[in-house]
């Protein structure tokens, strides 16, 4: 039960935080403006779901009657839902990898930006929870009794087969176009060296700036997915053990790794999200002074 809460209690302040950075995001027109910060932004607004559908799951499997069909049904349902939303996640992490890629070349390339706009996140988002509705229906067809629908580890084999190869896919896809992207950027650097530019070395720190960014996120993103898809692939072909089972628990708690620490990630990477968080304090802070009495006194005066 202690841990229960203290597992609620940390997801719910990673959330909050969340909101708190999609309202820095919101404020900033420079921000908003920018096609890199969008995806950012959409990236935590799919965290933010992640949280809220795991801290309901956790309400409603701790509350919910073995013998209650509706709520079992419930269980199952946001069960789907929630393995779409994590994927969608991590669909977003390699759209950012991909808008990198894209900010290498002189141009856009076409094909890149067809895939980083929104249409192309739209796409995404449906094809990552058709195959959550997927999950639902085999489940539905597959389970003979629904009492323990409220429970993660009672996939079917073939379920957990179609959640781990989409996740495996797109952990290969982020770390080639990551390469690809810094192979680019270092070619770029060792040409930009022989032709002097201010605009061109401005431009080239910039890219590289934000590249760190994307390097963070790409990591925790691996870090939080790769053990998961492994170990849980593993289970399908080789058999379900004891240590398995308790590996599997281990390798799913570290996807909590990817919301918890985006925008920690975002805070400490992102220049302008840190000039906009000073921007507020300093607003605050210039505000207060006039509530202050004497304050008062020397305006007057």
């Amino acid at each position: 039960m202690l841990r229960a809460t203290a597992f609620l209690i940390v997801i719910s302040c990673d959330m909050l935080l969340h909101i708190f950075c999609l309202v820095i995001f919101a404020k900033s027109s420079k921000l908003r403006t920018s096609r890199f910060h969008k995806l950012v932004l959409n990236l935590s607004i799919s965290d933010t779901l992640f949280l809220t559908e795991i801290i309901i799951f956790n309400r409603l499997s701790s509350s919910v009657s073995r013998f209650d069909e509706p709520f079992s049904y419930a269980c199952l349902s946001l069960t789907g839902v929630t393995s779409g939303t994590y994927m969608f996640s991590l669909y977003q992490c390699f759209l950012v990898c991909l808008e990198r890629l894209n900010a290498t070349f002189l141009t856009d390339r076409q094909s890149l930006r067809r895939l980083t706009s929104n249409i192309g996140i739209i796409c995404g988002c449906i094809a990552c929870h058709l195959v959550s509705v997927l999950q639902i229906v085999i489940d539905v067809l597959r389970f003979n009794t629904h009492a323990t629908w409220c429970d993660i580890g009672t996939t079917t084999d073939f379920v957990d087969i179609i959640m781990r190869v989409p996740v495996g896919i797109l952990c290969v896809l982020i770390v080639v176009i990551y390469t690809i992207t810094l192979i680019r950027i270092y070619k770029k650097q060792d040409n930009n060296r022989a032709h002097a530019n201010d605009n061109i070395f401005n431009l080239a720190n910039t890219t590289k700036k934000a590249f760190k960014t994307v390097g963070l996120v790409v990591l925790v993103t691996l870090t939080a997915n790769v053990p998961s898809c492994f170990v849980g692939i593993y289970s399908v072909l080789i058999g379900q053990s004891e240590d398995i089972i308790r590996w599997l628990y281990y390798c799913n708690t570290l996807i909590l790794l990817n919301p918890l620490l985006d925008p920690i990630i975002y805070v400490f990477c992102i220049k302008d999200f840190r000039d906009q968080i000073n921007k507020i304090l300093w607003r605050r802070n210039a505000i207060q002074p006039l509530n202050n009495p004497y304050a008062m006194e020397m305006v007057e005066v």
